[in-house]
């Protein structure tokens, strides 16, 4: 979802812990692939692509130079261990007019990629919703703390201004309430130094500069400079 957003081809993603202890992350991107694969290697090709990325290391959009020119992961590990490590995973797929429907256990596909809808009952939306409940085969506390979503969240929504990142928690809290937050920020780094800065004396305002504003001379100053060391 972070990478459809980083694409500028996703501008909310919704977050939500549910109250059986799963959790739903909804982008409105471009939707995950689903056609066939065409691959040298025969354990993926003619394979659907939404599958190949949930259960296959190193498969992922950042692999096709096609796909995405930055990314937030790293080595297309991250939704492939999410996976496994859940007794159960759904992927829902809106793009192109239809919306396909694949379903996992522990990373093992358990409901084959099927269109479940197409047309007006499909809708005009388009992106991807991944719902999973963690193992509790594997993890001993398998619950998802309202806490640590909302400060990775609001990191993440720092990170990448212009999107905004909605967390709602359907669990009722001590105080009888359900949690709704949203975070987008316009300041990217500079705002997320004011927030660590918010309960510390600052000696001088933030700093920031825009990429676009660096002369292209010092870039290549310093691009060569790189080379040199």
């Amino acid at each position: 979802a972070i990478d459809e957003g980083m694409a500028c081809d996703a501008t909310t993603v919704t977050v939500t812990r549910v109250e059986d202890g799963s959790c739903t992350v909804v982008d409105d991107g471009r939707g995950m692939p689903v056609v066939p694969m065409k691959s040298d290697n025969p354990t993926i090709d003619g394979r659907p692509a939404v599958e190949v990325i949930m259960t296959e290391l190193h498969a992922g959009g950042k692999f096709d130079d096609n796909a995405y020119k930055v990314s937030g992961g790293l080595h297309g590990v991250g939704v492939k261990c999410v996976n496994a490590l859940s007794e159960w995973t759904e992927v829902e797929v809106h793009k192109d007019g239809a919306v396909h429907q694949i379903g996992f256990s522990r990373g093992e596909i358990t409901k084959p990629l099927q269109e479940i809808a197409r047309g007006q009952t499909a809708g005009s939306r388009s992106g991807t919703r991944i719902s999973f409940l963690p193992d509790a085969q594997i993890f001993p506390d398998t619950r998802l703390r309202f806490e640590t979503l909302q400060h990775r969240l609001r990191e993440l929504a720092y990170l990448n201004p212009g999107v905004t990142i909605r967390l709602i928690d359907e669990r009722v809290d001590e105080q009888g309430r359900m949690r709704d937050e949203t975070f987008h920020f316009d300041d990217g780094l500079a705002g997320y130094v004011e927030h660590l800065n918010r309960s510390k004396a600052a000696m001088s305002t933030v700093l920031a500069m825009p990429a676009a504003a660096i002369p292209s001379t010092a870039n290549s100053l310093s691009t060569s400079s790189v080379k040199r060391l």
